[in-house]
């Protein structure tokens, strides 16, 4: 009985007729969209549409039409900064940059009167996409910190990115944490962030 029903699977898949499967248009964001707006466009055309499924917009920021793009429109970052893996005594930020440049990660501590300075940097290359992680260590456990990004050219990316550390292993602390996901980029409709974000979660 069951040597039958994978015969009748097999024959049933080799009879089916082959059709090309396609999917529907992406939604556009609106173009007067702060974020990726004005951006948005020119992926569709140069890079979703492109016949080279491992393409990237690491290949092509040298084009001076997106050039052209990201001075207009001032951006400084093509994505990120983004924060995950926070433990009691460090973070990780993932970001992707408009051109190959060295990234600094400047970290403070948001109360202090009289703050140091931690500082981290790497590279951002074609090679590796033109994304970095960079990696703050030597935090304090459950402590509000202050990071901020900049590249060859000055400031990059949103000012005073505030974050909290962990606690320690035994470190007796109340924190929240919230869940979601699968919501798409619409700023007119995607109301659900700004309710997440009023709540201040430590994680999400």
């Amino acid at each position: 009985m069951r040597i039958s029903s994978i015969l009748f699977y097999v024959l049933s898949y080799t009879l089916l007729p082959l059709h090309s499967l396609t999917a529907k248009e992406p939604i556009p964001t609106p173009a007067d969209d702060p974020i990726v707006g004005s951006i948005e466009p020119y992926l569709f055309r140069q890079i979703l549409k492109n016949k080279n499924l491992e393409d990237s917009i690491a290949n092509h920021w040298r084009d001076p039409a997106l050039q052209e793009l990201v001075k207009k429109n001032g951006i400084q970052l093509f994505g990120g900064p983004m924060l995950g893996d926070v433990t009691s005594t460090s973070a990780k930020f993932w970001l992707r940059a408009t051109h190959p440049c060295r990234i600094t990660l400047e970290i403070t501590e948001a109360n202090s009167t009289n703050p140091s300075i931690l500082s981290f940097n790497t590279k951002a290359t074609e090679t590796n996409d033109l994304t970095v992680v960079l990696e703050a260590k030597g935090l304090k456990p459950f402590t509000e910190y202050v990071a901020n990004f900049s590249d060859d050219n000055g400031p990059a990316g949103r000012r005073e990115n505030r974050f909290r550390t962990s606690p320690a292993l035994g470190q007796k602390e109340r924190f929240s944490v919230a869940f979601g996901g699968g919501a798409r980029y619409n700023p007119p409709k995607e109301r659900i962030w700004k309710t997440v974000a009023d709540r201040h979660p430590h994680a999400f």
